[in-house]
Parts: structure tokens; C-alpha cells; sequence
């Protein structure tokens, strides 16, 4: 299952979560879920987000302003 994450890495909080499924914009419910696994698994992700391969945005994406 491939996602597209938007997090917020100041506030280390997940802010926007999309599911390829379909592509559609995922339930609060499984927000917090991924909150949770980011914050299990990928505690560090805030000191070094490009070990991950999350990248740096200027502006939300499109998809993100969907949510």
C-alpha cells in the first residue's frame, strides 16, 4: 500500500494523510493511526526527515488543502 504523507515536523504531528487506493483523503480516525506508527516507528523523523525520504515543501500540496 503506497501513502502520501504530509507532516508537520515543527509540531511533529501527521497533518494530512492520502491513501493510493484510490487516491482518496483517509478518516480522522486513520489520521491518528498514522500519527501513531510515525511516532513508533520513525520517532527521529523531525531530526533528519531526508533519512526517510520525506522531502521539504514550500506550500501544501494540493491534495493536502483537500483534507
Amino acid at each position: 500500500m503506497s501513502h502520501r504523507i504530509m507532516i508537520g515536523l515543527s509540531l511533529k504531528r501527521v497533518l494530512a494523510v492520502r491513501a493510493r487506493k484510490q487516491w482518496r483523503t483517509i478518516n480522522a480516525t486513520d489520521l491518528c493511526y498514522m500519527q501513531q506508527i510515525i511516532a513508533e516507528t520513525f520517532s527521529d523523523v523531525s531530526d533528519d526527515p531526508h533519512e526517510y525520504g520525506f522531502e521539504f515543501v514550500d506550500h501544501p500540496p494540493a491534495w493536502a488543502l483537500e483534507v
